[in-house]
Formats: C-alpha cells, sequence, structure tokens
C-alpha cells in the first residue's frame, strides 16, 4: 500500500476515491486524505484501486464551458485564483485551513494561513465575477470577516489572473516562471509588459491600493520569494498567470474593472501599452477602455458600469470586510 500522506483524489460516480472510512465526502468533492499506510480506508466504489500518483490536480482547472456574453475581442479563456484572509474580531489572522481544504474551488495557501477563490475560467470576465460572487456568498467562516488587499499582517495577498495561452519559450516545471529564471516567450514578454503598465496606472490612481501594493513589493516575503514584483509570470498547465497585483476582492466592481483590463491589455498588449505606459490620469484609462466599447461587451459594460460614476467610487479601503459588499454586484 503506498504512504496516502497527501494524496488527493476526484470522486466521479465511474470512479474510485480513496479517504478515511469516518471522513466520507460528498460526490463530486476535492477530499484530502493524510495518514499511513495502517490506517483503515475504504474505496468507493467497492472495485479495485488505480494506482495512485503523488500529484497534486491542478489549482485552477481547464474546466467549464465558455459563456456567450456577446462579441469580445479575446479568443482566450480567464481564469483567476485572489488570495484573501480571515481575520476575527481582534484582527488577528485566522488559519484559512481551518475552514477549507487545500484544493478546490476555495482552498488555502501560504502553509494554511491564506485562502485563496478559484472560479473555473470562462471566456467573458462578467461570467467569471459572477462564479465568484457564487464562491464567495457561499463562504461559511462564522466570527470571521474576510480581507483582501496587497499585505495583512505579514502575509502578502495577490490577485492572480490566468490567461488561456502559453507565455513562455520552453517547456516550464509546473507552478515555475520568471522568478526561477524561465524565459517568456514574444507574446508572453509584451504581455507582461502590459499587464505592467496597467497595474502601475491602476496603483497610481489608487484603485488597487497603492501605499499597501508598495508595503507588499518591501515585505520580507517579497525580498525572499519575490511576491508582488512587476514581471512576475508563472506557468500553470501551460497556461500564463500574472500575479503582480493585489488581491482586488475588496470591491465587485474592482474585480471586474482589473479582470476586464487584464483581459484586454493580454488581448491587445501594444495598444495597451502604448496607451498606458505614461498615462497618470482617471481620464486616461477611461479612454483607453472606451477604444474597446464597440468590440468587446465587458469593457461597454466596465465603461458604462463601473467608470462612469468616476474615480473617487473607486477608491476603496481595503481592509474592509468584503464579503457583504458581493451580496450585490452592482454592474
Amino acid at each position: 500500500m503506498p504512504n496516502l500522506n497527501q494524496l488527493y483524489w476526484m470522486y466521479y460516480n465511474n470512479g474510485i476515491a480513496i479517504y478515511p472510512q469516518a471522513n466520507i465526502p460528498d460526490p463530486g468533492e476535492w477530499i484530502a486524505v493524510q495518514g499511513n499506510p495502517a490506517e483503515q480506508i475504504l474505496a468507493v466504489p467497492a472495485v479495485e484501486a488505480p494506482v495512485l500518483a503523488p500529484v497534486p490536480p491542478p489549482i485552477v482547472p481547464n474546466l467549464g464551458t465558455p459563456e456567450d456574453e456577446g462579441s469580445m475581442i479575446n479568443n482566450f479563456r480567464v481564469g483567476c485564483d485572489p488570495e484573501f484572509m480571515l481575520l476575527g474580531a481582534d484582527k488577528k489572522t485566522i488559519p484559512a485551513s481551518r475552514y477549507f481544504p487545500q484544493y478546490g474551488p476555495v482552498g488555502y495557501d501560504h502553509g494554511g494561513r491564506v485562502a485563496e477563490y478559484r472560479p473555473e475560467p470562462s471566456k467573458g470576465v462578467f461570467a467569471l465575477v459572477r462564479k465568484l460572487q457564487t464562491l464567495i456568498k457561499n463562504t461559511k467562516v462564522p466570527d470571521a470577516s474576510l480581507r483582501a488587499g496587497a499585505i495583512c499582517n505579514n502575509d502578502c495577498l495577490g490577485g492572480h489572473i490566468h490567461f488561456g495561452f502559453n507565455s513562455f519559450q520552453e517547456g516550464v516545471s509546473r507552478n515555475l516562471g520568471t522568478r526561477d529564471g524561465y524565459r517568456l516567450n514574444t507574446k508572453g514578454i509584451e504581455v507582461t509588459r502590459a499587464l505592467d503598465a496597467l497595474t502601475k496606472v491602476l496603483e497610481h490612481l489608487d484603485i488597487l491600493p497603492k501605499n499597501e501594493s508598495n508595503q507588499r513589493r518591501t515585505s520580507y516575503q517579497a525580498i525572499n520569494y519575490g511576491y508582488g514584483q512587476f514581471g512576475d509570470v508563472r506557468d500553470c498547465n501551460g497556461h500564463m498567470e500574472y500575479r503582480t497585483m493585489a488581491s482586488w476582492l475588496y470591491d465587485p466592481r474592482i474585480a471586474f474593472l482589473c479582470l476586464t483590463a487584464a483581459k484586454l491589455a493580454a488581448s491587445d498588449p501594444v495598444g495597451a501599452f502604448q496607451a498606458l505606459h505614461d498615462c497618470t490620469s482617471f481620464a486616461g484609462l477611461h479612454k483607453w477602455l472606451n477604444t474597446y466599447k464597440s468590440k468587446d461587451v465587458n469593457a461597454l459594460r466596465v465603461s458604462e458600469k463601473v467608470l462612469e460614476p468616476g474615480l473617487k467610487p473607486l477608491q476603496i479601503d481595503p481592509s474592509i470586510n468584503f464579503k457583504e459588499r458581493w451580496e450585490e454586484l452592482g454592474l
């Protein structure tokens, strides 16, 4: 019997799940089995178990059907895994591993201290935000507030965005990237440059939290592990993961703006960089997004629903308990 420690399996009606007999999961649930070969286990259904491979499933699954929201300029899907923290009334960290498994639509990271949402990717960003809303509204954490932003209690928080195309020159080991010395291909270089320019504009305007983002880049985790640095890109099962933005979960309008703008920048990286690399005004950001209104339904929605009211409503304190803000999208 192989060592079962840290093995994760998906249960299907016609497949196998391995788990402790006292902890039977619901069908379709990601489950964690920790222990040793001497523990009693149960196979469901009762047939010979397959050969177990000690490789966890992808953090962002390549699942789902692209929703047809209308005309869009991107020919790839967009995903995300934004991070957040659980805080008690004393503002101290409640370990995310107390409530969530490591893998699944809501899971923990950072050794169990930080949580993140992992909705199924979509071609349209509005559909992706609605999936996030469902996950957030279904999050049950009694006596805890949900905190996003860039850094909290010395833990860095990221609003990681995934794009359904390869960005590296060579094959990359899972979850490694630029900080590990791997080289971006031409498209990866152009997209990263455009995304960095966009992130700088959003931080300059304090739409992404300016002060916290600077703290994140000078933190211990940043200095030692590269969290929050510009140009931080990782390969995730053959697609591009941009990891520089702070966690934009503190408001659904901010989330929709960041995801839409990132999608547009990835679709037209040369045009985005030309428009944004020296942009310092909200009017300039709005003008750039407006150039896509007639071609992309997400750009139209973000222009009318998010940007028309002006900058002030988008400068939001990231330390708020964001769960209540997601009851209604306002989009």
